[in-house]
């Protein structure tokens, strides 16, 4: 009787396997944080803009006092920084997705590369239990032969 198929590096394929979910999952966790990150990014850049508009307006109405021109110069300035902070935080964010998803990658040509390993391993038993079964075949046809073919002739 032909032992039933099994891929000696199933537990391997299957640890592969687990891989490439928790490289997925972490991928998505990466995307939404840098979608997170560029959002708070427009923010603060609409913020600016806004700040900006306001001081164009105030500017072009006339007097402005210098303790207000500096209070306006100093939250520009902090505003500025928050911004490029965020840029950063966004730049980050994109090279960390970018890492992630190379990691996808790899871990989905191990487990690819196993899984056509294992097909190949079920092709090879399939066909050694077919040339074992033709064998087979080919004794008892033989024997057969010889049991009942002889005596027949002779």
């Amino acid at each position: 009787m032909a032992q039933p198929f099994r891929f000696r590096l199933q537990k391997v394929l299957d640890v592969a396997e687990e891989r490439l979910k928790a490289s997925e999952q972490r991928l998505a966790l990466t995307i939404r944080d840098k979608n997170r990150e560029e959002a708070r990014l427009q923010l603060a850049q609409d913020q600016l803009q806004g700040l900006y508009q306001h001081l164009r307006k105030e500017l072009g109405g006339g007097e402005l006092s210098l303790c207000r021109m500096d209070w306006y110069q100093q939250y520009l300035n902090r505003a500025t920084r928050h911004v490029k902070g965020q840029k950063e935080k966004v730049a980050e964010t994109a090279q960390r997705v970018c890492e992630m998803r190379q990691e996808v990658f790899r871990a989905w040509v191990r487990a690819e590369s196993l899984k056509t390993l294992r097909e190949k391993s079920r092709a090879e038993h399939t066909r050694e239990v077919r040339h074992k079964e033709n064998r087979e075949m080919d004794e008892m046809a033989v024997t057969g032969y010889l049991r009942h073919g002889r005596g027949r002739q002779a």
